[in-house]
């Protein structure tokens, strides 16, 4: 038992982690500021299927959310991969954001995603009165 602990000590400690492979649209013009992903490791799949740069996502408020009155949830292609940061969902959903996918970071374990926020309600043009 002892040697079958010794065997797995070394080929795990000698083992070299993948390196992080990021790809991300650094100068996209469309790109008003950027958002973290909450939650993907638990869409790792959907991720996986769907996830590519610069595809637009829909934002999905949740106000039945039990545990986030203001949860918004992201989905590509009607999966979910993840959800807008408690913090900033609130604003996400007043302000209707739009956004794509504007980093993927690919890690040994997990891919993590960064959102594009592309429009808000708050940059549309108001119309004018007739």
């Amino acid at each position: 038992m002892l040697a079958v602990a010794a065997v797995l000590y070394f080929v795990f400690r000698n083992r070299k982690s993948r390196p992080v492979r990021r790809q991300s649209l650094e100068n996209d013009e469309r790109i008003l500021f950027r958002c973290a992903v909450k939650g993907e490791s638990s869409y790792q799949d959907s991720i996986r299927r769907v996830a590519v740069l610069g595809k637009n996502v829909d934002l999905v408020p949740e106000a039945n959310n039990p545990y986030d009155k203001n949860a918004v949830r992201i989905d590509v292609d009607g999966r979910t991969i993840g959800y807008i940061p408690r913090e900033q969902a609130k604003e996400a959903k007043e302000n209707e954001w739009k956004a794509i996918i504007a980093a993927i970071n690919s890690r040994s374990k997990a891919t993590g995603i960064v959102l594009g926020i592309t429009e808000t309600y708050r940059d549309k043009p108001k119309a004018r009165p007739r």
